[in-house]
């Protein structure tokens, strides 16, 4: 997924990612092709944001299981980091593809993450949280299917 951004917004635009992207991601210039068949790029020089192994948070290659559970307690300075991934899936469900083709890393995680969520709410379902109102939004059913299985 690649954006456009004005020119005239740019500057402003750059600057809010770099804060949001502060912790140990170092910019990177990229090529943006339509699928994984396509020779040439749609976009030349996409800047993009990649934690590499000398980032402190970089976790590599990690269990789907262990990626979940680090973002699910992880905090930056631009609020939780669940709910950046989960809001990441809900904008790439607008896609016509259904997300476990085009990104079945992000499927498997949001799985993982939506696990954790039920379980962190079990005691609290009627809290207000944010995990609460996400799920009550986008995933009624786990929360039904986890009333059932409480009773």
């Amino acid at each position: 997924m690649a954006y456009r951004i004005a020119s005239d917004d740019r500057d402003e635009v750059t600057s809010h990612l770099n804060y949001r992207e502060k912790d140990g991601y170092s910019v990177a210039t990229v090529d943006v092709y339509a699928d994984e068949h396509a020779n040439v790029p749609l976009i030349q020089g996409a800047i993009t944001y990649i934690a590499t192994p000398c980032n402190s948070s970089y976790l590599g290659h990690a269990p789907i299981t262990h990626l979940a559970q680090h973002i699910f307690k992880s905090r930056g300075p631009s609020g939780l980091n669940v709910e950046y991934v989960m809001e990441l899936v809900v904008a790439m469900r607008q896609f016509e593809r259904p997300l476990v083709e085009c990104d079945p890393h992000l499927f498997a995680l949001e799985q993982e993450l939506c696990r954790l969520m039920v379980a962190a709410m079990r005691p609290h379902l009627g809290e207000e949280c944010f995990h609460f109102r996400f799920l009550k939004m986008h995933y009624p059913h786990l929360l039904s299917r986890s009333r059932e299985g409480d009773q």
